[in-house]
């Protein structure tokens, strides 16, 4: 097995820069990372990643930090990692796992160094985000995966997507209008409602004539027949339950969607795919977003002021809006 000293001559530098190019930990410039990249695939040089971190003081081990990784977060979830781990390997670098973590624990592992990370991603902060607070202290590197005010994240444009999609529903000429949002708590929830009420206050519509609900699991199917009883018949859905939740009212009812009833979803998921009438939905990739994030930490390490990154989902048409008359 070839040495990094081998790979140092092959490529014509010293071995600290090898090491720098492999690891990323300082910057190399890009003809010089691809030469010796070149050098360590010829040679088939593989790394010692447990020396190099006895070296380095680092583990390479980032932390990825999720709230109730419960099967409705599953797909996105899974994407964001994949995007992650595929760029964590090609730098080199390992990724830990961590889910519902407390206030104390977050503190005791990741500010006071008891957990072998060297930077962490955290995944939809809340409005009132407990960790921030901390984090103004900590000597690693973290990034929000989400809006976190004073902070480096990488988010999706969710004020813009969600007034894109209520535009469709009013130049569709839907004017009474129900969105069904997400905890109040998330910053994205605050985001998508901005845009929802932008798009009404540009075409003057009374606010009062339209209505939004906070939903979960467990109130879901009330707070569907309460707009139902209401007279709604166009809906802004963050939800894939909720989605569901419509589609099956209106089998039930003798409704028509695309007809009788509109309904345009913030997300995507791949079961609507044969849905019937098709979904006007939204697509971002999450596995973008995983990679953005890791990406979002070396920026972060050089630069010591907060970035902010956006990402812009793709709307797909589908049939789910109803033309009023």
């Amino acid at each position: 097995m070839a040495t990094i000293r081998e790979v140092a001559k092959r490529a014509g530098v010293s071995v600290a820069t090898v090491s720098n190019a492999i690891t990323e930990n300082r910057s190399v410039n890009a003809e010089t990372r691809a030469r010796v990249l070149r050098a360590a695939k010829e040679l088939n040089y593989k790394p010692n990643l447990m020396a190099s971190s006895m070296v380095t003081k680092k583990t390479n081990i980032i932390g990825i930090f999720f709230y109730n990784f419960a099967e409705k977060n599953f797909l996105p979830y899974s994407e964001f990692l994949k995007g992650v781990t595929l760029t964590c390997q090609r730098r080199g670098q390992r990724v830990l796992v961590y889910t519902d973590v407390t206030e104390e624990q977050f503190h005791e592992g990741f500010i006071l160094g008891n957990e072998p990370i060297d930077a962490g991603i955290i995944f939809f902060p809340q409005e009132d985000e407990f960790r921030a607070n901390d984090l103004k202290y900590a000597s690693l590197p973290f990034v929000f995966v989400g809006k976190c005010r004073g902070f480096s994240f990488v988010d999706c444009e969710n004020k813009k997507l969600t007034y894109r999609l209520t535009k469709k529903l009013i130049d569709a000429g839907n004017r009474k209008i129900c969105f069904f949002n997400s905890d109040p708590n998330w910053m994205l929830t605050k985001d998508r409602r901005a845009g929802f009420y932008a798009a009404l206050d540009e075409a003057r519509i009374e606010r009062k004539q339209c209505a939004e609900y906070n939903e979960n699991y467990e109130n879901c199917e009330i707070f569907l027949a309460d707009a139902f009883e209401r007279g709604f018949r166009a809906f802004v859905v963050e939800s894939p339950r909720m989605v569901r939740a419509i589609y099956e009212r209106c089998l039930r009812d003798g409704l028509r969607i695309g007809k009788d009833v509109s309904v345009v979803f913030l997300g995507y998921d791949p079961q609507f795919d044969l849905m019937t009438p098709s979904l006007t939905c939204a697509k971002l990739s999450y596995e973008e977003l995983g990679q953005s994030a890791v990406e979002l930490i070396e920026r972060v390490k050089k630069i010591n002021v907060p970035q902010e990154v956006y990402l812009e989902a793709s709307v797909i048409e589908g049939n789910s809006i109803a033309r009023m008359r």
